[in-house]
């Protein structure tokens, strides 16, 4: 019996370990920006919801390259900016063009 329990234990603690690999996480990308525009947990939700949603998009368009070079400029270049609005001013242009466009492509699949 202890075998079992230890050999469950075992496999549950590898997958708990091996999830996080695979899984991206834009938490602190959602909260900073509740905390410029005066969001709530909600808020946060639905921002990681929007951002997940993009995620899976362009995975499915075959553009998951081009979202996480966007994605990744947005992380590091967003300000909390006048009025406070959370913003990459013009810093990720090339990167959200190059998104899109891929995403533009891969309608025209359709």
């Amino acid at each position: 019996m202890a075998n079992k329990t230890t050999i469950i234990g075992g496999v549950l603690l590898a997958l708990g370990l091996l999830l996080p690999i695979g899984c991206k996480t834009y938490g602190a990308f959602c909260e900073a920006r509740m905390d410029c525009e005066g969001g709530n947990d909600a808020d946060v939700d639905a921002c990681l919801v929007e951002i997940e949603t993009d995620e899976d998009r362009a995975d499915i368009y075959g553009c998951s390259e081009w979202f996480d070079d966007y994605i990744a400029c947005r992380e590091a270049e967003s300000r909390c900016e006048v009025g406070n609005h959370y913003s990459t001013g013009n810093r990720c242009d090339r990167e959200e063009e190059h998104y899109h466009a891929c995403l533009s492509d891969g309608l025209d699949l359709y």
